[in-house]
């Protein structure tokens, strides 16, 4: 989230808490749009840190890769969760295997960021669709 035309620019101090800073971002009111939804964003992913187990000690499954999506799994003995990246600038259909992580046919999966974007387990295989720049954490709960 931290923009610039260059690694310098794009690692400049955090605004707010320094003498002589214009705007304070450690505040809610001092934050852009931008900035506040990032914060939230964070907040949900340490949320599902806490609450899914395979997040936290479950094993790692690489289920897919290209230059511009990854998709990938963590295991534990009782659930699997699987993780989606796009990072093209462009929305992405992902189609790959799932075997490995244990789930059972016909499971229904919820994105854990957008609760309206849920997948189901056709033919041990998932297909995905994720706007340009996304990332979706999706769980069977």
């Amino acid at each position: 989230a931290m923009t610039g035309a260059d690694e310098a620019n794009a690692r400049a101090d955090f605004p707010g808490g320094f003498p002589g800073d214009k705007r304070n971002a450690f505040t809610r009111e001092g934050r852009s749009k931008e900035e506040q939804e990032l914060i939230e964003y964070v907040r949900g992913a340490t949320r599902l840190h806490r609450e899914l187990e395979p997040l936290k000690r479950g094993t790692l499954i690489n289920l897919y890769a290209s230059g511009q999506q990854y998709a990938y799994a963590r295991k534990d003995g009782f659930e699997s969760v699987v993780m989606v990246m796009n990072n093209d600038s462009k929305p992405a259909t992902i189609d790959f295997g799932i075997e490995p992580t244990g789930l059972s046919e016909a499971t229904d999966l919820r994105d854990q960021f957008a609760p309206q974007r849920t997948v189901k387990v056709a033919e041990h295989r998932l297909k995905v669709t994720l706007p340009a720049r996304t990332a979706a954490v999706f769980a069977n709960r």
